[in-house]
């Protein structure tokens, strides 16, 4: 599991990895990428945020056509969210092609935690 900033270190060309997409922990290509978007937004009983940050939803839609692009293998790309927001000039473009383009997939859903140790390799 890595961060969005982590990720965008990854994905550059001068990062550790000079662009090329991979996992840290074995230095292997990755074949599915999930981002968890939405992850205690607006849970005030348990996560104390009652807002929705309303940028994490555009972020996640270019790593996610970035990290297609960068990848040698084909790559299976899921953003599990609550609500997409995609407000701003062209944000709606920019979603509906990388749905339909580039086939990223949108689940709806709202992940409440995370158990790395439920993780599949």
């Amino acid at each position: 599991m890595v961060t969005s900033l982590e990720f965008e270190r990854i994905l550059s060309a001068s990062g550790p990895y000079q662009g090329h997409l991979m996992r840290p922990y074995d230095r292997e290509e990755p074949k599915r990428i999930a981002w968890l978007q939405c992850v205690g937004s607006r849970d005030v009983n348990h996560c104390d945020n009652p807002y929705c940050s309303a940028v994490c939803c555009m972020y996640a839609i270019k790593e996610a056509v970035i990290a297609k692009e960068h990848s040698h293998e084909p790559l299976e790309t899921t953003i599990f969210f609550m609500d997409m927001r995609t407000y701003g000039k062209d944000f709606e473009k920019y979603y509906n092609r990388a749905k339909d383009e580039h086939g990223v997939r949108f689940m709806r859903s709202r992940v409440h935690s995370v158990d790395p140790s439920r993780m599949a390799t």
